[in-house]
């Protein structure tokens, strides 16, 4: 009716626009993958597990409660995140050894000290298209909302490699 012939999602909305494969007019576009694809990827513990299995270096994770994750946890510093959340939302730091509270619904995975970078691709069939690595210099809470980018091409390298081996 609006003649719409690209939907565009900016950013965790297209957990949303990604059901709309198949549901709008089909002369319009829908730049996002297939919600089930997409979902399996937003689980953080399923994210991790796709790309160890492409090769790629992932901290040592494992789901909250597991014996695996009490390991990961006794012999090292830990995040426990959502594994479906947003923004950093949840997300909580603690020292090796320290008693953590994590169940299935979150993942436990091994600190890594550095920078905090992020990053935004699209990609298309498989190929980065555009590439913006950043870090976050302005925080309300866990969200930046004040950005610089930076350059980082081993992060560019890695996110090229896991947009080839997920398409």
């Amino acid at each position: 009716r609006e003649n719409v012939d690209l939907v565009l999602p900016v950013s965790e909305e297209i957990l949303y626009v990604s059901a709309l494969h198949g549901r709008v007019d089909p002369r319009a576009r829908v730049f996002a993958m297939p919600q089930a694809e997409l979902l399996a990827l937003h689980d953080k513990a399923g994210f991790v597990d796709v790309a160890r299995a492409a090769g790629l270096n992932v901290p040592d994770s494992a789901i909250g409660g597991t014996p695996a994750s009490a390991s990961i946890s006794a012999t090292g510093d830990v995040i426990v995140k959502p594994r479906h959340g947003c923004a950093g939302g949840g997300v909580r730091r603690f020292k090796a050894g320290a008693p953590i509270d994590a169940g299935p619904d979150d993942v436990v995975q091994r600190f890594v000290p550095g920078a905090e970078r992020s990053a935004c691709a699209l990609a298309h069939e498989g190929v980065v298209q555009g590439c913006a690595i950043y870090r976050g210099f302005v925080m309300s809470g866990t969200v930046a909302v004040a950005f610089e980018r930076v350059d980082d091409p081993p992060i560019l390298r890695w996110v090229e490699a896991f947009v080839a081996a997920t398409r």
